[in-house]
C-alpha cells in the first residue's frame, strides 16, 4: 500500500497533477474531507476502484462504495467524508486489477 501526496492546485485540468502507479495491494492518503482523487486507466479494461469505510450506523455497517474506471478513461472522485472514510485519518482503496492504472490526490 502506497500513501499518496496531497497536491495543491488550482487544477484546470490533469496536466498539473504528478500521478503514481496504483499499488496491488491498494493505496491511501491522509483525508481531511477537502481532497480529491483522479484515477486515469490506461489499460484496455475496466477496473473497480472499493472504498473501505469505517462508520456503522444504528449498528450496521455501511457497505464500502466502489465505482468503476473505463478502459482508457480517466476519472475524478468527490471530497471523501471524514467520519465515514477515515482510519485514524486515512482514507483507503483497493482496486480490483492495477495494470496501466495511475491515481494522483488534490485539493
Amino acid at each position: 500500500m502506497t500513501t499518496l501526496t496531497i497536491q495543491n492546485t488550482l487544477i484546470k485540468g490533469t496536466g498539473d497533477l504528478t500521478f503514481v502507479s496504483a499499488n496491488a495491494g491498494g493505496d491511501d492518503m491522509p483525508n481531511d474531507g477537502r481532497t480529491h482523487l483522479v484515477f486515469v486507466n490506461g489499460s484496455g479494461g475496466d477496473i473497480t476502484v472499493t472504498f473501505v469505510t469505517t462508520k456503522t450506523e444504528g449498528g450496521l455497517t455501511i457497505e464500502d462504495p466502489a465505482f468503476v474506471v473505463g478502459a482508457g478513461e480517466t476519472a475524478i472522485t468527490s471530497k471523501f467524508a471524514a467520519n465515514v472514510y477515515n482510519n485514524v485519518g486515512v482514507l483507503s482503496w483497493t482496486y480490483s486489477d492495477v495494470t496501466s492504472l495511475t491515481v494522483a490526490a488534490f485539493r
